[in-house]
């Protein structure tokens, strides 16, 4: 009883000295549960244990220091690409495969700690490996408008898309980028 009492300090005390998202997690968003009020989850950093929570904001901070923006760029893709399976909602499966119920912010009763570089090496190996075969441009342009009328893009000049097809509640969007978001806001700011 003395060692649980005095992890429990030890955890309520710890400090992570690099910037992570602090983004409320509020009973207002649409995926919040009485689950996550239990589980003490009212921030975006609530989702993860302390040491997940310290593993990624040291290895965002430590990606920051690249004088390489694309290295800086493929790293972030990386974390921000982790995060799901880094967090809480990673739930118990045998031989170690990362796993979280899709969709959802689901916190299961049995918690999983996923290995920061277990779940980010093939991400970065993946990533450098695509750095060496596709152009070094780093012009991206992001169009928010009606498929049917972009007659300003040019013929062949489409590399990705990404479409938001109209569920209306059934999927909550949203809330399924809520993790990603607040690191990926922290980009732009």
């Amino acid at each position: 009883m003395i060692l649980l009492s005095a992890l429990n300090r030890y955890n309520r005390n710890f400090y992570v000295p690099y910037w992570y998202p602090t983004t409320p997690f509020e009973a207002t968003r649409e995926m919040w549960r009485g689950v996550h009020r239990d589980a003490s989850i009212n921030r975006a950093c609530d989702f993860y244990t302390k040491r997940n929570l310290w593993a990624l904001a040291r290895l965002w901070d430590e990606s920051t220091h690249s004088k390489d923006t694309r290295i800086l760029s493929m790293v972030h893709f990386a974390i921000t690409g982790t995060m799901q399976a880094a967090s809480k909602m990673n739930r118990h499966r045998p031989k170690y495969v990362p796993s979280i119920l899709m969709g959802t912010l689901y916190v299961g009763s049995f918690v999983e700690e996923s290995n920061i570089l277990r779940l980010l090496s093939p991400r970065i190996e993946k990533s450098l490996g695509l750095m060496s075969i596709l152009p070094k441009t780093e012009t991206c342009a992001i169009l928010c408008e009606h498929a049917g009328y972009l007659n300003s893009l040019v013929d062949s000049s489409i590399d990705y898309i990404f479409t938001d097809p109209p569920f209306g509640s059934n999927i909550f969007y949203g809330d399924c980028s809520f993790l990603p978001s607040g690191r990926i806001h922290h980009l732009w700011v």
